[in-house]
Formats: C-alpha cells, sequence, structure tokens
C-alpha cells in the first residue's frame, strides 16, 4: 500500500513537468481534446507562415471556411475545434473556437507562457460564445466573439 502511494507522489510530480517540456502543436490540442472530447471534428487549424521572412496568418475566406466547418459541427450535435495561431511577444499564442463534449460553444485562448517566462505552465482559457464569427481582411483577418 505505501509503494502504491509512492509512485502515485512520483508520477504527479513527473506529470506536470513532462506536460510543460511538450511543444505547444503537442500541449495546446492535448489540453482541447481534454475538453471536447478524445475525437473532435477538425475545423482548421491556422499556424502563422513565414513568407519572404515575414509572418502572415489565416486569410479571412480560410476562417470562414473554418467557421462554417464549426457551425455544421454545431448543427450535427458533434464536438469541434479550430484555431488561429497569432504573434506573441515572448510565447506562442492561439485562440479559436471549440464545442465541449456537453455541447458548449467556446472562445478559448491558447498562452505557452503567460508569465512571460519559459518557466511558467501554459494556460488555456474557455469563456462563452454565442455567435463565433470572423472579422477583418486579408491576412489580418481574426475570429471574434462579440
Amino acid at each position: 500500500m505505501v509503494s502504491l502511494l509512492i509512485a502515485g507522489a512520483l508520477s504527479t510530480q513527473q506529470a506536470p513537468s513532462q506536460q510543460a517540456a511538450d511543444p505547444p502543436v503537442v500541449d495546446m490540442p492535448r489540453r482541447v481534446f481534454e475538453i471536447t472530447g478524445a475525437s473532435p471534428r477538425e475545423c482548421g487549424r491556422h499556424p502563422l507562415r513565414s513568407v519572404n521572412g515575414r509572418f502572415e496568418g489565416a486569410t479571412r475566406q480560410q476562417l470562414e471556411a473554418s467557421l462554417q466547418c464549426a457551425r455544421d459541427a454545431i448543427k450535427s450535435g458533434q464536438p469541434f475545434w479550430t484555431f488561429v495561431e497569432h504573434r506573441g511577444i515572448d510565447s506562442w499564442v492561439a485562440h479559436g473556437f471549440l464545442r465541449t463534449a456537453s455541447g458548449d460553444v467556446r472562445r478559448f485562448v491558447y498562452d505557452s507562457a503567460p508569465c512571460g517566462n519559459p518557466s511558467c505552465q501554459p494556460l488555456l482559457t474557455l469563456e462563452r460564445c454565442q455567435l463565433p464569427s470572423v472579422t477583418g481582411e486579408g491576412d489580418e483577418a481574426d475570429f471574434t466573439c462579440p
């Protein structure tokens, strides 16, 4: 019995450091899937792209396509997720929409180092979103929740 408790305590202590060691593109989906369930409908991943030494984001057309996928998932009762990456000052930052396993639509924000230091744990925050939408044009387009 004592060895089980010690083994449990050791594995608990190791888990946070393992999570922190994972790159954001692995950590963020894992955190999202804890909320949506293991197999949400994939409605688009929009990472920044490097084009001629400049970072470019998703276009309005790309985000609108992801939003249509999300609307279709909502209508059919499926969990889903989609995100767009943004330039962070000192961390990897993205936000998007998801539908929880219980059916609630949320806007989420992920920050790989919310304290501005790689020693802090990544953070995924959620807020209610009644009407997911897209604003802006060109590579200035973004997901929003009015």
